[in-house]
């Protein structure tokens, strides 16, 4: 009877290690599947079809083809260019500028701005040409990207907070923004109206 009952419990003793190990590597499994898992979760972008957009006030840019552009062409006939643009899907917008300026370069510019007050101001450079780039946190916040070129100020303002998309789009917008030769003098921004459309070249894929 004690040689039975010492095998019994050898026995037992064997199922209940085995039934520790096979629930081990069930565990384990689901971790490296949940870990897999984890891994191919972030969705890949795909490219954005984009489009060169050729403004008559002198400049070209990159713009994805789902973003909705607004030119104020009736409403604003102050400046050389207020380009708004924006998307259906996510709150905020850039607006592109082009409008006269007393600053005799980007430093004078960004001193003479009251709204800047205490932003973040550091170096950049825009088409080309260095300029500054302004952080206003408050009381909204709002990037701006500016050069001086010919008497004109050419502005590129994000209203966008913290928005990756928004904040993507900005970074692709500035780093593809080219400066051309400017066809409208200084003092005569309401003339602009008249200049021909802005158009679209062949598409482009934006990665």
């Amino acid at each position: 009877m004690h040689k039975k009952s010492v095998i019994i419990i050898v026995v037992v003793t064997l199922l209940l290690i085995s039934s520790v190990f096979t629930i081990i590597l069930f565990t384990n499994s689901k971790k490296n599947e949940e870990t897999d898992d984890t891994t191919l979760s972030p969705e890949v972008e795909l490219p954005v079809v984009s489009k060169t957009w050729n403004d008559p006030a002198g400049f070209t840019l990159e713009i994805p083809e789902d973003i909705t552009i607004d030119t104020h062409e009736k409403d604003d006939t102050v400046n050389y260019a207020h380009l708004e643009l924006t998307h259906p899907e996510h709150p905020g917008f850039i607006i592109v500028w082009v409008k006269d300026t007393t600053a005799s370069d980007v430093t004078a510019w960004v001193r003479t701005e009251a709204a800047f007050e205490g932003a973040n101001i550091i170096d950049t450079v825009l088409g080309g040409k260095a300029g500054k780039k302004v952080i206003v946190s408050e009381p909204r916040k709002v990037v701006y990207t500016g050069i001086i070129s010919d008497g004109l100020l050419f502005l590129v303002e994000g209203n966008f907070g913290d928005d990756p998309y928004w904040s993507g789009l900005y970074n692709s917008l500035t780093g593809s923004f080219v400066l051309l030769p400017t066809p409208t003098q200084p003092g005569s921004a309401a003339s602009s109206n008249s200049a021909p459309a802005a158009s679209y070249d062949e598409e482009e894929v934006l990665e």
